[in-house]
């Protein structure tokens, strides 16, 4: 490896928005390690993901293309091969790899599961005995008698049937009793897998996506710092931390009582990039990789609608609120002496070009050149939501298109958001203040139409037909 082909290290803290992170945030103690960055770290205030959910943020990340140019806004999509910045990469001889639990980038037939080296963290009680899960994928639900057999036939058959039962339990939001919870997070599992497989590796040079799972839904933190035992007994109450919230079936104040869950599962993710870079120091990795830290995505516990002051606001996905958008970006590229902070607007878009940027060593940033932030979110998978739910509420007020432009203003910075036919203009100030602009003469529509973008012709598939393991799997992360 050498200096020309640096190691290219994307890391994405699933869910976190800005304002629940120490960066943003100087009342919460939440990334301790990850303020200790900035010393290393250019540090980007104003970071605005592409989208407010995984699967067409992760794609604009991926491509460097807007949702509204990649298509890639439900999980009939599929994304064709040759438009991702990993790919591109492999073609000039980096090993690629991605470690998650994600299923949108290891198991889902949309296009992003584009590396060499899948890392899939199995998330059984058990590691070590069958895995329920790939069981339930590969001979279909409702398997009990075969799946007694195939466990009795394992090494570890008690702990074989107890993955099942956990499996089948966990998707009535249960657990098995008198059991542990795994030794490990999902997050130091996920640090544990990248650190062993980067010691394994060979000379050549590597691009690797980490996603960490700790501060998705469920919340399900190693230790209680903010939260209580109360907290997690609350929150077995909760089947669907979105529909439950939309249809009425749960009250408003029982989301807004996991936000210290949430914060809490936060701190895991922080402990998981401590263990991830620190190893790249003692590998002696760390100077000559691009490392990007950020999210997807943030997160909303019932705070109100930016265009609908009547409206609450569960988990993400079809909304643009700050609480959703606003995420948080550290970079540190190869052989970095100096550090800024950056306040202009900035986009996860322009991960492709950074990256570009450090292999030709030419100075981009993730601040687009002569072109505002954009954001945008049609989620069309109404198709999914259980029947339960959908008499109890109307879909249709839920899934309307939204889009969002960020613009620098004078010490702060210009929100126009336009949802259905709404449009509010809005004043941000920090991650945890804003305010309304008495402004309505903003042309939205005409700014993303004037965007540059490259039209990717993306495959539409039947939505009907999802395997076993993708449905529950939807479910697990609050879509079905």
């Amino acid at each position: 490896m050498t200096e020309n082909n640096p190691n290219i290290l994307l890391l994405i803290l699933d869910s976190v928005r800005a304002k629940n992170t120490s960066l943003h945030n100087n009342n919460l103690k939440t990334t301790p390690y990850i303020n200790k960055l900035t010393k290393d770290f250019d540090f980007y205030t104003n970071a605005r993901a592409p989208s407010s959910w995984s699967l067409p943020s992760h794609a604009s990340i991926f491509t460097g293309e807007h949702p509204h140019s990649h298509g890639i806004t439900h999980t009939g999509k599929t994304l064709p091969e040759g438009n991702t910045i990993f790919e591109s990469l492999q073609n000039k001889g980096y090993k690629t790899s991605v470690f998650t639990q994600n299923p949108f980038l290891v198991t889902q037939k949309n296009g992003l599961c584009v590396f060499e080296h899948v890392a899939d963290i199995d998330r059984m009680k058990f590691p070590e005995a069958l895995d329920a899960e790939k069981f339930v994928f590969s001979e279909g639900e409702g398997q009990y008698i075969s799946y007694l057999k195939a466990s009795l036939q394992h090494q570890k058959p008690l702990k074989s049937l107890l993955n099942g039962i956990e499996l089948k339990l966990r998707h009535s939001n249960q657990e098995i009793p008198f059991t542990a919870d795994s030794v490990l997070s999902p997050g130091k599992k996920i640090a544990e897998e990248f650190n062993t497989w980067i010691c394994e590796n060979d000379t050549s040079p590597w691009a690797t996506c980490i996603n960490l799972m700790d501060a998705h839904t469920p919340y399900e933190p190693t230790k209680n710092y903010e939260s209580t035992p109360q907290s997690r007994k609350l929150e077995n109450q909760i089947d669907n931390y979105i529909w439950d919230f939309y249809s009425g079936e749960k009250p408003w104040w029982l989301l807004k009582s996991m936000e210290p869950l949430y914060n809490d599962s936060i701190r895991d993710a922080d402990y998981a990039v401590k263990s991830i870079i620190e190893n790249l120091k003692t590998q002696g990795l760390f100077e000559n990789t691009l490392i990007v830290v950020t999210s997807d995505h943030g997160e909303a516990f019932g705070e109100f609608s930016e265009t609908n002051q009547q409206q609450k606001i569960a988990g993400h996905g079809r909304w643009l609120t700050e609480e959703l958008i606003h995420v948080p970006l550290l970079v540190k590229k190869p052989q970095q002496k100096q550090t800024k902070t950056i306040t202009k607007p900035s986009s996860l878009t322009e991960f492709p070009a950074v990256v570009k940027s450090v292999l030709e060593n030419s100075n981009s940033t993730f601040v687009p050149q002569n072109e505002p932030v954009i954001s945008s979110v049609h989620w069309e998978d109404t198709h999914l939501i259980r029947d339960f739910y959908h008499e109890k509420m109307p879909i249709q007020v839920l899934n309307k298109q939204a889009k969002a432009v960020y613009e620098e203003k004078p010490n702060s910075v210009k929100k126009t958001l336009k949802r259905g036919d709404n449009t509010t203009v809005w004043d941000v100030h920090s991650a945890t203040s804003k305010q309304m602009i008495n402004d309505e003469s903003a042309e939205i529509e005409k700014i993303f139409n004037s965007l540059k973008t490259q039209k990717i012709n993306t495959k539409t598939e039947k939505n009907e037909g999802y395997s076993s393991e993708t449905i529950e799997n939807l479910k697990d992360l609050g879509y079905a």
